[in-house]
């Protein structure tokens, strides 16, 4: 009850008490002028009793519902406590499990990663000279599991820095220093991680990290990026099997380089392997150059579409034109699309409309196909990105490529 009705409550009944003590001094005149006020007091005590007794009650009422309140959130809190241990338990249960025993599908794709080196080699190895011609370089043997398995030779660099950096790629991977990055896709504006995108850094004997950018043009020319390529795939696939198994809901976006993709020996026993793994589905999306998506041979059209029935989603980067043919790339399951901030906003800016952008979100949207806006780097670029509705962004903005612990 509120303060206002208690003291209306209140002036009511003294009100009716002086009331009463009043009539009764007016009906005995000769009576002593104390009796009326004594006999109006005796009259208020049983209504004030009463006012008490009532706020009393009400104020215990009130209480025992907030006790059971909280003893009903003290319950559901402790179910839920105990829920998020045996979750904790089961999780620290199979993360043991992962790291005391490797799984069957690690060794099966490794064994498969290792054809590839060894039929990369024989391809790419250099005839034998002729009369006056000097020896080419030997070609690298990597060591794993026992085993010996040739790489490409460098005979291809173009310089003598390209040569050294060719040298230092075979270095790395002859001795197990290429290392996986993983950098989140986050939705907007929330940041929220959504995805992750996985890279690899080569590492030198002097544990300085190259990346991508900075060796890619090279291990092209030497014939080094395949191996780079599938050891990356091969790390890819691991990290989505140990996602699944603990529960994580993420999925990681997996570059195929345009070399892969046209390995006939080595790609559809990839695609054999995924057939037998297609649980991972869910958990793996391969991505591909926009400029060799749409212009394959026939064969490697059916690699992807046999990928594509398994359920695994494909995503287009390196987008740098807005004509895209969005029937072709959705009945090819493209399902993301990626183009780098600075170039959206340029092309953008090409045209008067200031609705371009928002033309562009609802032709995707049409389609099926997820624009994720690739290297946001400042608050600026992304301020001038929200005010459309953009849903996914990825960059240095939102975070760096950090070192996947897990990914051996």
């Amino acid at each position: 009850m509120k303060i206002v009705a208690h003291v209306a409550l209140s002036l009511a009944y003294i009100s009716a008490c002086g009331f009463f003590g009043f009539a009764l001094y007016q009906a005995n005149a000769n009576a002593d002028p104390a009796m009326p006020i004594v006999a109006g007091g005796l009259f208020a005590l049983p209504m004030g009793f009463t006012h008490a007794a009532t706020v009393r009650r009400k104020h215990d009422q009130e209480l025992r519902a907030r006790i059971a309140e909280m003893q009903e959130v003290y319950d559901t809190t402790r179910a839920e406590l105990a829920e998020v241990r045996e979750q904790t338990r089961e999780l620290g249960e199979s993360v043991k499990e992962a790291i005391a025993q490797p799984r069957d599908m690690a060794k099966e794709l490794y064994a498969i990663v290792q054809t590839l080196q060894g039929q990369l080699a024989q391809r790419r190895q250099p005839a034998a000279p002729q009369d006056g011609e000097q020896n080419q370089p030997a070609p690298l043997i990597v060591k794993s599991n026992g085993q010996q398995h040739a790489l490409a030779s460098v005979e291809s660099a173009e310089s003598e820095d390209d040569a050294a950096l060719a040298e230092t790629i075979r270095d790395a991977l002859e001795n197990n220093r290429l290392e996986i990055f993983l950098q989140p896709v986050v939705s907007l504006p929330q940041r929220k991680t959504e995805f992750f995108e996985t890279f690899s850094c080569l590492r030198t004997r002097e544990g300085k990290l190259i990346e991508p950018r900075d060796y890619i043009g090279v291990a092209e020319r030497t014939w080094l990026v395949s191996a780079i390529d599938n050891n990356l795939l091969f790390r890819s696939v691991q990290l989505a099997g140990k996602s699944s198994k603990r529960s994580f809901n993420f999925a990681f976006f997996c570059n195929i380089s345009n070399s892969t993709i046209n390995d006939h020996k080595f790609f559809p026993e990839f695609i054999a392997f995924m057939e037998e793994h297609r649980e991972l589905a869910p958990r793996l999306i391969f991505e591909f150059a926009h400029a060799n998506f749409l212009n394959q041979d026939p064969a490697v059209t059916d690699y992807l579409d046999r990928l594509a029935r398994l359920g695994f989603r494909f995503s287009i980067d390196q987008v740098v034109s807005l004509g895209l043919d969005f029937t072709a790339l959705a009945e090819r399951n493209v399902r993301f699309a990626k183009i780098d901030a600075g170039a959206l906003l340029e092309l953008c800016g090409e045209t008067d409309d200031p609705a371009t952008l928002d033309t562009i979100l609802r032709a995707f949207d049409r389609s099926g196909i997820t624009l994720i806006i690739a290297k946001i780097e400042q608050e600026r670029q992304l301020v001038e990105l929200l005010d459309h509705p953009v849903g996914f962004g990825q960059g240095y903005l939102f975070g760096k490529p950090r070192l996947a612990k897990d990914s051996r």
